[in-house]
């Protein structure tokens, strides 16, 4: 698990030349050519960093190894087009997810849609071959510097519907975990929101216990997990959506 870890680190922190920008009086941001998010920041506090699609499969029982990952970071092709509405930026990027074995293994489209207040991002991944695992293939992580949410309540949802708040330890503890969905940071003077679709399922891991200053967040295609391994076949789609606001508190 934690080479898994390191290695998808490694992948999110290594983006692609840079592209464009999106500037306001709140949300700012900085991308890539295919449309990674390198970073983000809000009225000049950095608040998100290395956003891009991320995947991984199976490989059958017997099977050659190789690295089956399928990073974003990887597609050198993909470009992003940008449409501009007012403070309203638009960025789409239409590609090929694929690694050294498989070159064109998925289909992806991503959007992202930023305004002062709020990033929006919606992705749809289309299987090119079969692919074999035990329930999400596909996510879109992203990482929050500690330095931000460290020391400050976080309130979340349960998968049951129940709220709970807590306290983002000051260093890495070993019991604390987001369990849930739209997820609430306290900030001084406004409120960090993760917003999650219902096709939309979120997971969490603190990289500072490998003394990486960040807080990693996986959100996919919520697709239910089962104990055996399962074929996904050519063709199928996955589609998810989540959102990042600030409010003011």
């Amino acid at each position: 698990m934690k080479h898994q870890v390191l290695c998808l680190l490694a992948a999110m922190l290594a983006v692609p030349l840079f592209g464009s920008e999106y500037e306001s009086n709140g949300f700012c941001a900085k991308l890539s050519n295919n449309g990674i998010i390198s970073e983000a920041t809000y009225q000049g506090k950095k608040v998100l960093t290395d956003c891009q699609i991320n995947g991984s499969y199976i490989l059958p029982p017997g099977a050659e190894k190789y690295d089956t990952h399928l990073y974003q970071v990887r597609d050198y092709k993909g470009v992003a087009k940008i449409t501009r509405e007012g403070d309203k930026m638009t960025v789409t990027t239409e590609s090929i997810l694929g690694n050294e074995k498989i070159p064109e293994a998925a289909k992806y489209v991503s959007t992202t849609i930023f305004t002062p207040d709020e990033i929006t991002f919606h992705t749809k991944i289309t299987l090119m071959v079969d692919m074999l695992g035990y329930g999400t293939l596909f996510s879109r992580n992203f990482n929050i510097p500690s330095e931000l949410i460290a020391g400050r309540g976080v309130r979340w949802v349960t998968s049951q519907g129940k709220e709970e708040l807590h306290t983002v330890p000051l260093e890495y503890q070993k019991d604390f975990r987001i369990r849930g969905k739209d997820v609430s940071f306290s900030l001084p003077g406004f409120i960090l929101q993760i917003t999650t679709g219902d096709d939309c399922s979120m997971d969490f891991w603190d990289s500072r216990q490998w003394k990486v200053p960040l807080l990693s967040f996986v959100l996919g295609y919520k697709e239910h997990w089962s104990p055996k391994l399962v074929t996904f076949p050519a063709g199928k789609s996955y589609e998810w959506e989540f959102k990042i606001s600030m409010k003011k508190e």
